[in-house]
């Protein structure tokens, strides 16, 4: 045989393991997801919440006492419970088998909301902050599972965050950056500066650390770790954030609009979709090289010829693929000769590969 034109590998792809509704998941719309502490993995979607034991999902909708089947944000707290913000001005929990709302639990009772919830969080004392526009409720730990409600006003509160702290909050507003502690707030000299018109983000973290980011269009969201930057999660994919050099690293699922992504227990990657349900990635260390070609063969076999990878395929074809192309992982150096004996030819402007026989 003769080998004739060459065909390139398209980009790598790492392998993602997807759920749908087919699978169980409620809605393959999904806004948002978190891991309780028993470790069970919940998502938010426009048709209820989904959650998933590894194996089975369980959905729960408004027959089970959600207050809307529309949810947006969840939040996972230190006590068990699974906090749910659907989109209307109300808030809810899961705990032990059942759904707490503002009408069956006199405590979120008093809490006031003037819009749908969009920021939840934790400080280490177990108090937590519920933002919503310019209402935060101030859940201050009594004991256990109880709390006492305090409603604060802050203008243009924007979000709330208390990942990096040991105790408090930090409180995001328009033009403005609030440390508070037992619902005291203290400026920090800090403030977000984002002209729309600019190419870049500019970033003020709770530790005073800075970070310009080269703006991308679609971004929905960007998911912060403490004073790193993880992922900017776009319409077009989501962006995995080098946190050494600081630039963009990786594009996950490239094509489908990312609203969330986590990472679970075990340093699995989770990635929420609209339109596509949610993806897994298990293992950064197997890598998907698809052939573009007229056709998509099935690859059945592999073997090591000289200084290469010859991979038989259906429609009787063979590939000779770069092993040292392989080894480096890179895309642009990869490149793969068709071997034919159907006599089967197919048009490239890539550089021709070297004759071979075999």
């Amino acid at each position: 045989m003769t080998c004739f034109l060459p065909l390139l590998l398209s980009a790598q792809q790492y392998n993602y393991v997807q759920y749908n509704v087919k699978d169980g998941l409620g809605s393959s719309t999904v806004y948002d997801l978190c891991q309780d502490s028993e470790g069970f993995m919940w998502f938010a979607t426009d048709a209820g919440v989904s959650r998933f034991d590894g194996t089975h999902f369980k959905n729960y909708t408004l027959d089970d006492g959600l207050p809307s089947n529309e949810i947006l944000r969840l939040f996972a707290d230190s006590k068990g419970r699974v906090w749910m913000a659907p989109f209307k001005k109300t808030i809810c929990y899961y705990y032990k088998g059942k759904i707490y709302t503002q009408e069956n639990d006199t405590r979120l009772g008093k809490i006031v909301l003037n819009d749908f919830v969009t920021w939840m969080a934790e400080d280490k004392k177990g108090d937590m902050m519920v933002q919503a526009d310019d209402h935060i409720a101030w859940l201050k730990n009594t004991g256990g599972v109880d709390f006492e409600v305090i409603n604060l006003q802050v203008k243009n509160a924007t979000s709330v965050n208390s990942e990096s702290l040991n105790e408090g909050f930090i409180v995001g507003t328009l033009d403005t950056i609030f440390y508070v502690k037992d619902g005291k707030f203290q400026f920090f000299d800090l403030a977000l500066n984002t002209p729309p018109d600019k190419d870049d983000i500019n970033f003020r973290f709770a530790n005073r650390d800075t970070l310009t980011l080269k703006r991308r269009a679609g971004i929905i969201n960007l998911e912060i770790r403490g004073s790193k930057l993880i992922f900017v999660n776009t319409d077009n994919g989501s962006w995995e954030m080098d946190t050494v050099t600081r630039q963009y690293k990786y594009q996950h699922l490239k094509g489908k609009s990312v609203t969330h992504v986590i990472y679970d227990n075990e340093k699995n990657t989770w990635f929420a979709t609209l339109g596509h349900g949610v993806f897994k990635l298990v293992s950064k260390e197997f890598i998907n090289y698809p052939l573009e070609t007229a056709q998509e063969p099935e690859i059945y076999c592999l073997e090591k010829w000289k200084n290469h990878i010859v991979a038989g395929s259906t429609f009787s074809n063979l590939y000779l693929i770069s092993k040292e192309a392989c080894a480096n992982r890179r895309t642009d150096l990869f490149s793969a000769s068709l071997i034919s004996s159907s006599g089967r030819y197919f048009q490239s402007s890539n550089c021709p590969a070297p004759a071979v026989s075999i």
